[in-house]
């Protein structure tokens, strides 16, 4: 027999079978039993006398409590009726570790020759589910005039069955989140997903050295001199305090925010394709591409671990994957976070990619009301009616995301302006804050302090990232973080003096004072630290507002790690007093959790909008008067112009998933000289602009962005070829599909993408594109 959530051989099903013989439940429930009794069976302290009775801890707990668990289990905690009896029982499983989602209902097949466990009468199943999906909620308003009336208000039942509709077959969808600061991951079953779309799983992460737990571990990784990963997380950054101390950090490599390396490279236009180098802490080069492959191994390992140690029979190929990436990545970027995810074992059909802040929206739309902070309650629901667009701004440790989307009738998402954000997320505060440290005691001092004593710097800089994301504005107070003891020591053999006398000659007296090994930071000071962070996202979210397609943006909706500062929060609120500003409860998680609803139902995000003018350069018979000379040629006794840029899909055009858009590829082989190349890849070249109509490949703002790459089916090119890629709109992604004209045989091809070409001089862009070079 075989079941959806393990494999059960025919004697285990047998011995199971006839224990629930003995045991006085219904038969209608029988079927989750079997799934229950599997995991209590394995538990030492779950006894079994004749009768079938359960005793835990010397007492017993009837039948009737086992019934009642079994038939609720699919019923919120907290809407239970529970008897003690079944609240002991319940609170039991829990300090098991038994995963209570396994009590939802479940598909089976089973095998034919198996007694048959009966289940409910299908039409009482048609007629409860009727009755759920017509249920509306009653909400009671105040009107002006101080009576009371009662409005209906479609809850989001609706929008789930929607979803329902599309959702992927494979057992489980995972989601993993290397964010600057923190990662992890987030997972559900499929039943879990069909009973309640946001009910997904994050396990809880801590320090060995104990601690607070929190749903991400820090973005740390610690390899040996070999490059393979010794630890990750809390456990990399524990185990690198103590090489710091024994001074043997050179046998090692300990690496922070890799995610945010690989932005920056792009930033600085390194050529990605393959791979590049990025350095560890103490300027040590390594790929990157086995750093982003370990990371994703590591957390891949964590969740196959977890279904092991419960003995969840799920198979690596059950399982499919989603990594959550900042909207304003390149393609670059995704493709490379895609081959890194292949080398760690997770394939092309088993993996997806989905930008952030749409992740977010995805979840937060299917939240009820009361988990949200906002002054105006009343109207949350309503910005994620048919029809009503709003901003999420997805606020993380090192990007700031910023996308405009709108409700379709259909209830799926439409991405309505070109993503937008840059990196001054969180990661910019903490910057604010180490230069203050930095003018205090100096760099040398600094830099010692963190290499002889990491475990001190990472605690004071945790400290300080607390303080960042709590601090009250009305408070007023002033804000004290860690200054750790060791710190001074070093302070005072360094230049001989104390931090008190530093700071009493510098221009922060008065702002700032210490005692002990605590730091203490005037408001006004701290304050500063958050400045430019704040500005940046402001005038990010107000040239989208000056967009016609976003004038009647209703809403802002706030999410990441970040958007749990009140001071990010208010300046967002002061900047757009006509807006309604919201944020969901536990907005760090909102991403994560999105990214596995997405996963089940990719087909959420209807369309977007092209970021690029994406075309290729063509060769049309010249236009004197129309055309330049400089671009005129001769061919075959026929004037040409060469370089016209032939638009595919343009910049800010909406473009909905599966949109295609066809490129001519031909090719002949008929001369001596061509044989060479009849084993060889066909390829078309793909050029994008930040105008709508550019008119050749050589004006300013384009840039050769992609070589598409055709193999030869059957290893050799016909001497003469005639075809074209189509080119797909694919959720995050673009694919290709050569097309053989004659065979109309179908061939998968593959992106290469160049490394971007925009130099910024005096505000300006300029190409990388050379026409010298291309004729």
């Amino acid at each position: 027999m075989t079941n959806t959530i393990f494999l059960m051989t025919r004697n285990r099903y047998m011995m199971i079978y006839n224990r629930l013989i003995n045991i006085t439940i219904p038969s209608r429930y029988k079927d989750k039993a079997c799934r229950l009794l599997l995991y209590l069976q394995k538990q030492p302290s779950i006894k079994w006398d004749e009768q079938g009775e359960v005793c835990i801890d010397g007492k017993v707990i009837s039948n009737t409590h086992i019934v009642d668990l079994i038939r609720d289990s699919t019923v919120p905690i907290g809407r239970r009726k529970l008897t003690a009896g079944i609240h002991q029982f319940y609170q039991f499983l829990k300090s098991t570790n038994i995963p209570l989602c396994l009590f939802g209902n479940v598909e089976k097949k089973y095998d034919s020759s198996l007694p048959l466990i009966k289940k409910r009468k299908q039409k009482k199943k048609i007629r409860r589910k009727k009755k759920q999906m017509n249920t509306v909620k009653i909400v009671t308003m105040n009107t002006s005039n101080g009576i009371k009336r009662q409005k209906k208000t479609e809850t989001n039942l609706e929008t789930q069955k929607k979803m329902m509709s599309k959702v992927k077959t494979r057992l489980v969808v995972a989601a993993i989140d290397f964010g600057s600061h923190g990662s992890g991951y987030a997972f559900s079953f499929r039943h879990q997903f069909e009973a309640n779309p946001i009910d997904v799983s994050s396990p809880m992460w801590s320090p060995e050295s104990g601690g607070d737990s929190f749903y991400k571990t820090p973005s740390a990784m610690l390899l040996d001199s070999n490059k393979s990963l010794v630890a990750f997380g809390h456990d990399a950054e524990d185990r690198y305090s103590i090489i710091c101390e024994e001074n043997e950090q050179n046998a090692w490599y300990y690496l922070k925010g890799f995610k945010m390396k690989l932005y920056r490279a792009v930033l600085e236009e390194k050529d990605i394709r393959k791979d590049f180098e990025m350095t560890d802490i103490n300027g040590k080069a390594i790929s990157a591409k086995l750093v982003i492959k370990l990371a994703i191994q590591y957390l891949r390992k964590h969740l196959l671990d977890q279904f092991e140690e419960r003995n969840i029979g799920v198979d690596a190929n059950d399982i499919d994957w989603v990594i959550t990436v900042p909207a304003i990545w390149n393609d670059a970027c995704k493709q490379f976070m895609r081959d890194a995810a292949e080398e760690a074992g997770i394939h092309g059909d088993m993996f997806s990619i989905v930008f952030e802040p749409e992740a977010a929206s995805v979840y937060a739309r299917l939240l009820p009301v009361e988990k949200f902070i906002g002054e105006n309650k009343s109207t949350i629901l309503k910005t994620f009616d048919p029809g009503t667009k709003f901003i999420v701004v997805d606020a993380g440790g090192g990007t700031v995301d910023i996308s405009t989307q709108e409700v379709a009738p259909n209830g799926e998402l439409k991405i309505i302006h070109k993503v937008c954000g840059g990196s001054w997320g969180g990661e910019m505060v903490n910057e604010k804050y180490r230069i203050v440290l930095t003018k205090l005691v100096g760099g040398p001092v600094l830099k010692q302090f963190k290499k002889e004593q990491g475990a001190d710097y990472n605690e004071m800089m945790r400290d300080f990232e607390r303080k960042k994301k709590t601090y009250k504005l009305n408070s007023q107070e002033t804000v004290n973080t860690r200054f750790p003891v060791s710190l001074k020591d070093i302070i005072a053999d360094s230049v001989d003096s104390s931090i008190e006398s530093i700071i009493n000659d510098s221009t922060f007296k008065g702002k700032i004072s210490t005692k002990r090994d605590k730091m203490f930071i005037k408001p006004d000071l701290f304050l500063t630290f958050f400045n430019e962070s704040c500005n940046l996202t402001v005038e990010e979210i107000r040239s989208v507002l000056n967009h016609p397609r976003c004038e009647d943006v209703s809403a802002i909706m706030m999410v990441g790690g970040f958007s749990e500062s009140e001071v990010l929060q208010d300046a967002v609120k002061k900047a757009f007093s006509e807006l309604d500003v919201f944020v969901p409860v536990d907005g760090g998680l909102s991403v994560l959790k999105g990214a596995v609803i997405y996963g089940h139902n990719p087909n959420i995000v209807a369309s977007r909008v092209c970021n690029y003018t994406y075309g290729v350069s063509l060769s049309v018979p010249f236009k004197t008067g129309a055309h330049p000379e400089s671009k005129r040629y001769t061919w075959d006794n026929e004037e040409w112009c060469r370089h016209v840029f032939h638009v595919c899909f343009k910049a800010d055009q909406d473009v909905k998933v599966g949109d295609i858009e066809q490129i001519e590829l031909n090719d002949t082989f008929v001369t001596s000289a061509s044989q060479c190349r009849r084993t060889h890849p066909l390829r078309a070249e793909i050029y994008i602009s930040d105008k709508p109509d550019p008119k050749f490949v050589t004006d300013e703002g384009c840039q050769k962005h992609a070589v598409i790459h055709v193999k030869p089916s059957g290893g050799q090119w016909p001497e003469q070829v005639f075809g074209w890629v189509e080119l797909k709109v694919a959720r995050t992604e673009m694919i290709g599909t050569y097309v053989n004209a004659t065979t109309k045989e179908r061939t998968s091809t593959k992106f290469e993408f160049l490394p971007s070409g925009y130099k910024f001089t005096k505000g300006e862009k300029k190409r990388l594109f050379d026409p010298a070079a291309s004729e």
